[in-house]
C-alpha cells in the first residue's frame, strides 16, 4: 500500500511540475511575439522622421523592450531551473526504485499496483 502512494504522489509531482513548465514556456511564447512586435514598431519608427513628442513614445516602447527582454530571460532560466530539478527528482526516484530493499522497489511497486494503475 505505501508503494501505491509512494507512486500516486510520484505522479502528482511530475504534473505539477509538468504544468510549470507548460504554463512557463507559454509566457515565453506569448513574451517573444511582444518583444518581436514591440522591436517592429522600434524599427518602423526609426526609419521614419520622429518629431520632438515621438521621441519619448520611442524612449518608452525601448525600456518595454528591454523590461519584457529581461523577463523573458528570467522565464527561461526558470524553465532550464524546472527541467534541471524533475531530471533530478526522476534521477533520484530511479536510484531510489533501482536500490530500495524496504519493500520501494520497483518491482514492490508493480506488485502493489492494481489493474487500472
Amino acid at each position: 500500500m505505501k508503494a501505491a502512494y509512494f507512486n500516486s504522489n510520484r505522479i502528482k509531482n511530475y504534473y505539477q511540475v509538468f504544468h510549470l513548465l507548460d504554463k512557463s514556456e507559454k509566457i515565453i511564447l506569448e513574451l517573444r511575439g511582444e518583444v518581436e512586435r514591440l522591436t517592429s514598431v522600434i524599427e518602423s519608427a526609426g526609419r521614419a522622421r520622429l518629431p520632438s513628442t515621438d521621441s519619448l513614445s520611442t524612449d518608452h516602447l525601448n525600456a518595454t523592450l528591454q523590461a519584457l527582454r529581461q523577463h523573458n530571460k528570467s522565464l527561461e532560466e526558470q524553465v532550464e531551473e524546472l527541467q534541471a530539478q524533475l531530471l533530478t527528482r526522476g534521477v533520484e526516484e530511479g536510484r531510489e526504485l533501482v536500490t530500495a530493499v524496504s519493500g520501494n522497489s520497483l518491482a514492490a511497486e508493480f506488485h502493489a499496483m492494481t489493474q487500472e494503475e
